[in-house]
């Protein structure tokens, strides 16, 4: 019979088995959707095809205790908040670390996001509404301040690679989302001095994802009526998409544009899961592409092209993204 000393260290491999994120090696190509959720053995970021719908389960459980952000950069690597921190996973593996740890101030919130822009920067939002900067590429990650005027709630890279962010004015012309009656506000936002103007505005509800379809128009989630919101840069109208209806059991969770033409979001059935919907912007229609079962899922990212050196840094320099030449097919 093992003796006490033995016995210990079996019991301290187990817990660590226990306690160790599920880890798969996947492959992740230009284009793919990643999500996050919560299922039956805990928080999970996964890969999702946006042709066939398949899944991948890329890490699980862990450090992953929250999965509200999620962002993939051009090195490959998703990165993802726990509230307290940014971590990294390596999909190669699906192993977990601590990217950065955030200081109270830069901390995210129950509505934040985080998006990885085509100048290698992380940029995501604050539980306090600020807009906050990470070089994944520095020896020393530290958050910077853009911004902690625009009240943003969410952010994303969009014509002339300003950074675009939703946030909500009540009648009284203060920027909250307490109430159910606030109007919808789109600030560009100058990823370089942090400078803001109005890029769009209307649409009643508490505003969450912005996305920019490959025309590059601007769409804008309401969470609490359920309704996606397209704008026009031009005149600042917007109007609501046909899309939901009165679905009351239908939660919109987060949202992102493709380069193929199409708008992805997540959201959540009351009681059968989480689902990723395609949406067409131009038709309108919207169909289901793959289901999580019993999982609700959380946020969603587009993998970029997957290689730093050929990527791009806007707007000055002759190199251009890959998703700009792609968006021109769909002008």
């Amino acid at each position: 019979m093992p003796g006490r000393g033995c016995r210990l260290v079996m019991f301290c491999l187990l817990l660590a088995c226990l306690l160790a994120p599920s880890a798969r090696a996947v492959v992740l190509n230009e284009g793919d959707l990643v999500v996050t959720g919560n299922g039956a053995a805990g928080i999970f970021v996964a890969r999702v095809d946006p042709v066939s719908g398949a899944q991948q389960i890329i890490s699980q459980g862990g450090l992953l205790v929250s999965g509200r952000c999620v962002a993939v950069a051009c090195n490959g690597m998703v990165y993802l908040d726990n509230s307290t921190n940014i971590l990294r996973v390596n999909p190669a593996d699906g192993s977990q670390s601590v990217f950065v740890a955030l200081p109270v101030a830069y901390r995210t919130g129950q509505v934040s996001n985080m998006i990885a822009h085509s100048d290698g920067n992380l940029y995501y939002t604050s539980a306090l509404g600020e807009v906050v900067r990470l070089d994944p590429s520095a020896p020393t990650p530290t958050p910077s301040l853009l911004t902690s005027q625009a009240a943003a709630i969410a952010i994303t890279e969009g014509p002339g690679c300003h950074l675009y962010a939703s946030t909500c004015v009540a009648a009284n012309g203060t920027s909250t989302c307490t109430g159910l009656t606030t109007d919808i506000v789109v600030r560009r936002i100058d990823r370089v001095s942090g400078m803001f103007s109005t890029a769009g505005f209307g649409g009643i509800g508490k505003p969450r994802d912005i996305a920019f379809d490959a025309r590059d128009s601007m769409y804008v989630e309401s969470a609490n009526d359920r309704r996606l919101f397209r704008f026009n840069q031009v005149t600042f109208a917007s109007g609501p998409l046909p899309l939901f209806g009165n679905e009351s059991s239908y939660t919109i969770q987060h949202m992102v544009g493709h380069p193929d033409g199409y708008l992805y979001l997540t959201h959540n059935y009351v009681p059968a899961g989480g689902q990723v919907d395609q949406i067409d912007p131009v038709s309108n229609a919207r169909s289901s592409i793959s289901s999580f079962p019993g999982s609700g899922l959380g946020a969603i990212a587009v993998v970029p092209p997957l290689n730093c050196v050929s990527i791009p840094i806007c707007p000055t320099t002759a190199k251009r993204s890959t998703w700009g030449a792609l968006k021109q097919i769909y002008r």
